[in-house]
């Protein structure tokens, strides 16, 4: 018989908190955006579309929260031998994994915008902020 684990999994008040946090950011810069949250199984815990986002935003944020489940490395890198591709795994990175204590308990994505604001929300995240 197998026996019980504990799995660490992103708190939907944390997920909340972090959704809160990119929409303040993107608000600030002025660029709507899509941003999921996903626990360790890739399952949304938060997911939110900005006034004015892409339509298509919502599916890419999953995606490369999804994909960063995976760790740094490009989804080439981490597909099982005779797979080419998930459904859900992207070919673009810029998901961020969620770390606790070493243990990573979920994933973030954002997308929308034309890109030129990339820098500045991960300037921003740099800075303690989204």
């Amino acid at each position: 018989m197998e026996s019980s684990h504990v799995k660490f999994s992103v708190s939907q008040l944390t997920a909340q908190a972090v959704v809160f946090a990119v929409v303040q950011r993107a608000g600030a810069l002025g660029v709507p955006r899509s941003v999921a949250v996903l626990d360790e199984s890739g399952v949304v815990v938060a997911l939110c579309r900005m006034a004015g986002a892409p339509l298509v935003s919502v599916e890419v944020a999953q995606s490369k929260a999804f994909t960063a489940l995976f760790g740094p490395a490009p989804p080439s890198e981490v597909l099982p031998p005779g797979v080419s591709r998930l459904p859900r795994l992207g070919a673009v990175g810029a998901g961020l994994p969620i770390v606790v204590e070493g243990r990573q308990i979920g994933a973030i994505g954002v997308s929308g915008g034309d890109g030129r604001a990339g820098p500045r929300m991960r300037a921003g995240r740099a800075r303690g902020g989204a």
